[in-house]
């Protein structure tokens, strides 16, 4: 791939860290689809949202596919966009082996309900966020002094992200800490509105929209953001996530924090899709890219999660709660951060492989390293899986909820495949 000057000014791709810290958070989206297509193909319960396989998907959808991406891709990303290496980089390691110590556990405890594993979950992912937040929050500080990182979107939308991303760990612990006590606090609806807020609003919600403001100009050569437009939507996103996720804190009730979350919800799911699909449809690369497609497939969910949104607010119907989830999180999310796999992923093995013999021998393109034969296959199931899921949860049908199950194992395959292809592909020597 190559980086017109306007488009890659100002990155830092040399300050990243060893590719094997990414890798590794990556390597869980594949293992996350198959294992959330495996709960829902065997055994799905349709009748709430707080049933155990849905909340055990729903989790394995936040920590597994899109939190474990967002993690890998912000060690990644500090250093190349904000200019400041994350000290102690190689903690990674242990952020990651912490992260699914306590994922696994959580989900475990929410199918099988148990002490020692709410527990387990809340130390490890305490641990975790603990030994994963410190390094980035130096790093994203020191970047306040640089002239280059101190007013562009995506270095604040990073720090707001990794500040969301601490409120909901607080959230989750301490919730977790209840369970396994068994004293679950009176609020706690609205503590479980703030923490679903703050999770896909404030720290999912901020980072994709605000890094694409980079990524999107950068990977696919489309026009630039217009820099103070998005800054003023930053600073709007940021106050209505974190005035509905510190809310039930004040004593407000569950409606009330939903309330208060709908104009971030407006610009992540309808504002942001709006801007990026007109991008994406004007831009100067006219080539298919399978990348592409995931992102203009999850965008275009995006006003289905504010209609369910509103629906959930103003009905009583449990299914609309289950259909919010099912597209904020496999539907929106899943696909776009799937369809990131597919460029990053090649880009980080293709820059830490082959960019140091570049002119010394032969070397791949980027796309052949994944190619569009294997990303094909994962999006047309991906997308199947969302369509499917969604009718079988609007329908009180299991039997589609299976089929949208095992349509997502399939995509999680590919996935797996396509990624251990590239990652053993050979490196060739230099002449």
């Amino acid at each position: 791939m190559q980086l017109g000057a306007a488009n890659s000014a100002g990155l830092q791709p040399d300050q990243g860290p060893p590719l094997s810290i990414p890798a590794s958070f990556f390597s869980l989206a594949p293992l996350s689809l198959v294992a959330a297509g495996l709960v829902l193909l065997l055994g799905p319960e349709l009748t709430s949202r707080w049933t155990p396989t849905l909340m055990a998907v729903t989790h394995i959808g936040t920590l597994g596919l899109l939190g474990s991406v967002m993690l890998g891709a912000l060690y990644q990303m500090v250093p190349v966009l904000a200019g400041q290496p994350v000290p102690l980089v190689r903690l990674g390691h242990g952020v990651f082996v912490a992260w699914v110590v306590g994922a696994v556990a959580l989900i475990g405890a929410l199918m099988r309900p148990s002490s020692t594993a709410f527990t387990v979950a809340a130390v490890a992912l305490g641990c975790a966020l603990i030994a994963f937040l410190l390094p980035m929050a130096v790093a994203l500080g020191r970047a306040t002094s640089r002239a280059a990182g101190a007013h562009r979107v995506e270095v604040h939308g990073m720090r707001a992200a990794v500040l969301a991303l601490g409120v909901t760990g607080l959230y989750g612990v301490y919730m977790a800490s209840g369970w396994a006590q068994l004293a679950l606090p009176a609020n706690r609806m609205a503590l479980i509105g703030g923490h679903v807020t703050i999770g896909l609003l404030g720290w999912i919600g901020v980072l994709l929209t605000s890094v694409s403001t980079k990524i999107i100009p950068m990977f696919y050569l489309t026009a630039e953001f217009p820099r103070r437009p998005a800054l003023v939507g930053l600073g709007v996103l940021v106050a209505s996530v974190f005035g509905a996720a510190l809310a039930p804190l004040l004593g407000a009730e569950p409606r009330t924090v939903a309330w208060l979350a709908l104009p971030a919800a407006a610009l992540v799911w309808l504002v942001h899709p709006a801007i990026v699909l007109r991008m994406l449809a004007d831009r100067r690369r006219k080539r298919v890219d399978m990348s592409v497609r995931f992102w203009q497939a999850g965008l275009c969910v995006g006003p289905l999660i504010v209609t369910t949104a509103i629906a959930s607010l103003v009905s009583d119907d449990a299914r609309w709660p289950l259909l919010f989830g099912w597209f904020a999180v496999f539907g929106w999310g899943g696909l776009i951060v799937h369809g990131m796999l597919t460029r990053i992923g090649p880009f980080l093995v293709w820059f830490h492989r082959y960019a140091p013999i570049v002119g010394h021998t032969k070397v791949p393109p980027m796309r052949q390293l994944f190619p569009a034969s294997r990303s094909r296959p994962a999006l047309l199931l991906h997308g199947l899986g969302v369509a499917i899921g969604a009718l079988g949860l609007g329908l009180n049908q299991p039997i589609l909820v299976r089929l949208a199950g095992g349509a997502l194992v399939g995509s999680g395959v590919v996935l797996a495949y396509a990624m251990a292809r590239m990652a053993t592909r050979s490196s060739p020597r230099k002449e």
